[in-house]
């Protein structure tokens, strides 16, 4: 065989192990091996032109540096994955937005859509558009992603259900934003194992905020450095007549309030029992630990949670069942 034939075999065979080459300009029909799809060197906009007509269950494998104006997935069950199949230590897949007022990655009215293993981040140009969005009764896994630059790192909104895991958000206003009747899983997959923290640090805002009658179970993350000393900034802020189950989280050095719950909503800590679930959250914030005022409610243990200011700041219309500190050894 020809040096030549032998080194085309090669390749062919490492695409029949790791997927299907695409080139910008194909038509994808969907498929149980995913497309490998190069960017940087097929211009702009080469993974939104595999998304403007895919079908259902449609699998891309990404690699490069992709730069894309409004990347928008409408389409079920569509999984985004930027690990290198290949596994030579080539490390993951950029998202790079050009465009404006738009997230950088948008997920709306899709279920079952997967996104993994890719770094995305907000252009310069446009320090006010969200670098992920899950919205409009849309349903996301989101696994391994670092996003950077956006006012929102992750945002989950308008009857939308987002699971968060393993992910790096940092440098945004606010790290993840839970709003308009939502339910969010931050930090874990389902039932009582499979925990799975994100980091979410240095944004000058909040860390985590979940308002307008949403919910979200947050669960064994790092929680730490968000906000500045000239604009202070809780690691979790809860409000407008929403819930959050929070347990077993390093929530430390944000520049205000650990947890801050107000407005009609509650926060549920931990609790009496020795699951994951039922752990203690732990770290020392700018103010107090946990903060509760204007009808909220608040109920488990603080544990280890403090600031500067104590433990706890309870203003009159809270209602707080709170477990006592275990006796000291």
């Amino acid at each position: 065989m020809k040096r030549s034939s032998l080194a085309g075999a090669v390749i062919l065979m490492g695409l029949l192990m790791t997927g299907t080459l695409a080139t910008a300009g194909t038509t994808t029909t969907g498929t149980t091996s995913p497309f490998v799809l190069v960017c940087g060197t097929n211009g702009q906009d080469v993974i939104s032109k595999y998304l403007s007509n895919p079908k259902q269950g449609l699998s891309l494998n990404v690699r490069g540096t992709c730069y894309e104006t409004n990347l928008m997935i409408t389409t079920p069950f569509v999984t985004l994955d930027g690990a290198d199949l290949r596994d030579d230590g080539r490390g993951v897949a950029s998202i790079i937005s050009t465009g404006t007022n738009v997230a950088a990655l948008g997920i709306r009215g899709a279920a079952g859509v997967m996104i993994r293993n890719l770094t995305v981040t907000v252009s310069p140009n446009a320090p006010d558009d969200d670098a992920i969005s899950v919205y409009e009764s849309a349903s996301a896994r989101i696994e391994h992603v670092t996003t950077a630059g956006g006012s929102v790192g992750i945002a989950v909104s308008r009857n939308a259900y987002g699971r968060i895991i393993g992910c790096t958000i940092t440098s945004n206003n606010v790290g993840i934003n839970v709003y308009e009747g939502d339910v969010a899983r931050i930090g874990f997959t389902s039932g009582a194992s499979g925990v799975a923290g994100n980091t979410i640090s240095g944004n000058p805002g909040t860390g985590i905020l979940v308002q307008k009658g949403s919910e979200a179970f947050i669960v064994g993350n790092s929680i730490q450095n968000n906000g500045m000393p000239t604009a202070p900034a809780n690691g979790i802020t809860v409000m407008n007549g929403s819930t959050i189950h929070a347990a077993a989280n390093t929530i430390d050095g944000n520049s205000a309030v650990g947890i801050s719950v107000f407005q009609g909503s509650g926060a549920q800590l931990g609790g009496s029992g020795t699951s994951v679930f039922d752990q203690p959250n732990t770290g020392t914030n700018g103010r107090v630990g946990v903060y509760c005022a204007i009808g909220g409610w608040v109920a488990g243990r603080v544990g280890g949670l403090t600031g500067t200011d104590g433990a706890t700041s309870i203003d009159l219309g809270c209602v707080t069942n709170l477990l006592p500190p275990p006796p000291a050894p």
